[in-house]
């Protein structure tokens, strides 16, 4: 069993993902599972849960003791305890997979606290010709061009989106593959490093993937994200 604490910068919008699976759940995490610090207990913190299908978001509020938690059911007879609810302040629970992306901001800054057992999942679907919200699903940082594909169109058609909650810009690599020999080493344009992930020009990019870090990807035909296998023992 293991566990990541999530930063969260103050009143910023990010990206944040999931690496684990609950004990005794396949492949899922609980969002009640997913603890706070530093979080507004007044329901005025959120997760937003996207939906690639529909391209609409859940919202989630996290509600503390300054407000006795979240209840049961609209009866408001029972209250469940701290934890995650919608805007009646009725719980939500939602089974997260590991490589899965939400939004999250807090108005003052915080953690998120994820656990459970490393997952031995590295790949992560991703549907056809539609933007998707995914993460790093492994308890480690890893490079961007450590992440092969499969299914990913070669001409750099098909993408990943890195978002920077300090200046809420995104920096967008594309993938090259053998159908265009891949990304060069420099705008020279004399070294071939092979297939992997560059910028408009066909430049490789090189950038780490960090732990608890979500990101966009579109693949036109749909495909699969794999990251580096590593052991769940």
């Amino acid at each position: 069993m293991g566990y990541t604490k999530i930063t969260v910068p103050e009143n910023k919008m990010d990206i944040v993902g999931v690496q684990f699976q609950n004990i005794g759940a396949e492949g899922t995490l609980s969002l009640q599972d997913i603890k706070v610090d530093g979080y507004s207990e007044e329901g005025v913190d959120w997760i937003k849960i996207y939906d690639p299908a529909t391209s609409l978001y859940e919202t989630v509020y996290y509600y503390g003791e300054a407000m006795e938690g979240v209840y049961a059911d609209d009866s408001y007879e029972t209250l469940v305890g701290t934890g995650w609810g919608d805007t009646d302040q009725i719980v939500v629970d939602i089974d997260i997979p590991a490589g899965t992306g939400v939004w999250t901001q807090s108005e003052t800054g915080g953690t998120l606290i994820v656990a459970g057992e490393v997952t031995s999942e590295n790949t992560v679907s991703v549907p056809v010709n539609t933007m998707t919200l995914v993460a790093n699903p492994l308890p480690m940082a890893v490079s961007v061009q450590d992440i092969k594909v499969d299914g990913y169109s070669e001409e750099g058609a098909d993408w990943i989106k890195i978002y920077d909650p300090e200046t809420s810009l995104y920096e967008t690599i594309y993938y090259y593959g053998e159908a265009m020999e891949g990304v060069y080493a420099d705008d020279s344009y004399e070294t071939l490093v092979g297939p992997g992930w560059g910028d408009t020009d066909q430049i490789v990019v090189d950038r780490t993937i960090e732990v608890g870090q979500g990101f966009w990807t579109q693949a036109e035909n749909g495909g699969i994200l794999v990251f580096p296998a590593v052991s769940a023992e």
